[in-house]
């Protein structure tokens, strides 16, 4: 004969309630960690810097990896890398509601004749010149010292005279140019912000489709894409389950790296 163990049904009740409150709790946490890892953060003066950018020290999950921007401490500015290799930005200014990003070039910031000579090329399926931009040919400039051509695009609000001087162009240079940033899935953020969350890229997605995700608050539950009514107020059960009458909810009303998307 088996020996067998019987357990009162309440006690049985409470051992399985508290493995299902352990896991709960278990997964909030995680999502409040990666909530509070995205939290918008300033560089100088600019403010607020949000997803789609990442920045170098946050968790990759926190931005779009063709959007990872470094705050340089000791000149207080932000800075932008095209590749990774060749083309570094200065970030004068981010529209975030009009998802338009300034930078200038850094290698023609205090050098007029750089060692390296680069075009610029930004990823088609992430970037696109602004109307603002233009790409000229300052006719009556001669620079003494290179002989080999580059395109650089600028505001050509800032070319309406002529440009003569070194220090002229350098000024020109300086003022940077416009390119708007393009993702798929920026409906899915607008959606996640006005829930109260906070938007997130899942590196480890097979479908191109699904890269995003939405971070909620720890009293917030997650669909993955926005944040649910506020569960300040706990639960509350009895021997033989929920008890409706006692449970209330509170509502609330409320980082160029060369990849596609």
């Amino acid at each position: 004969m088996n020996p067998s163990v019987s357990f009162p049904r309440s006690v049985l009740f409470l051992l399985l309630l508290t493995l299902f409150l352990s896991s709960s709790f278990a997964s909030h946490a995680n999502e409040d960690d990666r909530f509070k890892n995205c939290e918008p953060f300033d560089c100088g003066k600019i403010k607020e810097i949000s997803y789609p950018f990442q920045g170098r020290n946050q968790p990759e999950y926190c931005g779009h990896p063709g959007f990872v921007v470094d705050c340089e401490s000791d000149q207080n500015s932000l800075m932008f890398d095209a590749d990774a290799v060749s083309q570094k930005f200065l970030v004068l200014d981010i529209n975030q509601k009009d998802r338009v990003l300034k930078i200038a070039r850094m290698d023609f910031w205090d050098s007029y004749c750089p060692e390296n000579f680069i075009n610029i090329t930004l990823n088609p399926t992430l970037f696109q010149y602004t109307p603002k931009d233009k790409n000229t040919i300052f006719p009556d400039f001669t620079w003494p010292e290179c002989s080999i051509s580059v395109v650089v695009p600028i505001m050509e609000e800032v070319v309406k005279g002529q440009v003569k001087s070194l220090d002229e162009v350098r000024k020109v240079f300086q003022r940077g140019f416009e390119v708007e940033w393009k993702i798929k899935d920026e409906d899915k953020c607008r959606e996640c912000l006005n829930s109260r969350g906070r938007c997130g890229y899942n590196p480890s997605a097979t479908d191109q489709d699904n890269h995003f995700m939405c971070f909620c608050p720890l009293d917030h539950q997650s669909d993955g894409l926005s944040c649910g009514p506020s569960q300040t107020t706990a639960p509350v059960y009895s021997a033989n389950g929920l008890d409706p009458e006692k449970s209330q909810s509170k509502y609330l009303s409320l980082s160029f790296t060369n990849f596609g998307i």
